[in-house]
């Protein structure tokens, strides 16, 4: 059993050739503006609604001076279009957009939020004219939106999104066609002692779930997919730190795909080495009836992705492909290991165009 430590880990799997960023505030800078939600899929006609959070930095400003702009930049036509814009934005503070097009000043004092330093506004999309209180967006697609905090002149926080501007009845569905879907791995550890007895880090986990359950609301306002891997002893043993937590998390997953996993932590290359698939399969299927009995019915449980965060050889990835296995999602280290061989396991399952996103360090791999 490998230990995994560290924070949910969001992947952006891409059926087309873009990506969206959702917003979540975990792992944001501390000056950054946190996105707390964001509607994503957005009419020709329809609006912008963003709830932003001030970061502790600026907790004490006096926001009756400053103004916030959004920022519409120009749209993104090619995958590799993608990456600097991402990278301009990682690498620089306060990110800004290398080709803005159109900007909406709006103030603070319009917008006050659910909660204190919270900031809730709605941004019309114009297709035809160009006009100060609307961004315009004369074409479907997908296109990069900064909102930025600003005070005399000056840019003191900002936080970058996507938006994709759906085609209007009278403009052409293909010119526009975009498929999102995200893949979201948790890395709780759980502790299995030699009588088979579980257990969990009570503060870690507690806070890698809410972290999840608070991503999955933020994709679920914006009415895109994710594909979840949560072992079934950590939601098992959630329910008994957590029960409010767990119902939560229950909830919020039924509108989305969850990962079959085994019951208890078994890697599939180290089973195959072992000759032990029929113990894998079988660990497999008695993982899956656990999150069953959980609440997460056949529909919401899926064996086609599996997540890979160690290496796993061709007979690991054979076992995963018999079992159901199409698409591995890789962390950026992983699949950089994998240079000069992707194509051999390509014929055991379909690797697909990744995204990690780590706090503000986002990187993308492409196998064509």
């Amino acid at each position: 059993m490998n230990p995994r430590r560290g924070l949910l880990t969001l992947f952006g799997l891409i059926s087309t050739s873009f990506l969206a960023l959702v917003p979540t505030p975990a792992n944001a800078a501390q000056s950054d503006l946190l996105l707390i939600s964001q509607n994503f899929n957005i009419a020709a006609d329809g609006a912008l609604t963003a709830t932003v959070q001030l970061p502790a930095s600026l907790a004490s400003t006096d926001m009756s001076t400053a103004l916030f702009a959004i920022t519409v930049g120009q749209r993104v036509d090619k995958r590799e279009d993608l990456r600097p814009i991402i990278d301009r934005c990682a690498d620089s503070s306060p990110c800004s957009l290398s080709r803005p097009d159109d900007t909406v000043p709006i103030s603070p004092l319009c917008c006050p939020g659910p909660q204190p330093g919270q900031y809730t506004f709605s941004v019309p999309l114009e297709t035809a004219e160009v006009r100060p209180d609307a961004l315009s967006i004369p074409r479907a697609g997908l296109y990069p939106i900064t909102i930025e905090v600003q005070r005399g002149g000056r840019i003191i926080s900002t936080v970058l999104t996507f938006i994709n501007r759906l085609a209007a009845p009278d403009e052409g569905a293909s010119d526009a066609a975009l498929s999102v879907g995200f893949a979201i791995g948790t890395h709780s550890e759980v502790h299995l002692d030699s009588k088979g007895v579980t257990s969990l880090d009570n503060t870690s986990t507690i806070s890698e779930m809410t972290s999840l359950a608070d991503a999955l609301d933020a994709l679920d306002a914006s009415s895109v997919p994710a594909t979840v891997r949560i072992e079934p002893a950590v939601l098992n043993g959630l329910q008994q730190l957590d029960s409010g937590l767990f119902t939560r998390l229950v909830a919020a997953l039924q509108l989305h795909r969850v990962v079959a996993e085994t019951q208890w932590p078994l890697d599939a290359s180290e089973a195959s080495a072992a000759n032990q698939q029929a113990l894998f399969t079988s660990w497999l299927r008695d993982g899956q009836d656990q999150l069953s009995a959980l609440g997460l019915g056949p529909s919401v449980m899926t064996r086609s992705t599996i997540f890979a965060n160690t290496p796993i050889s061709p007979e690991g990835a054979t076992l995963q492909r018999d079992l159901g296995a199409a698409l591995m999602v890789v962390t950026p280290d992983l699949y950089d290991s994998l240079d000069g061989t992707i194509y051999f396991f390509s014929g055991r399952i379909f690797f697909e165009i990744h995204y990690h996103v780590n706090q503000r360090n986002i990187r993308c791999r492409n196998t064509n």
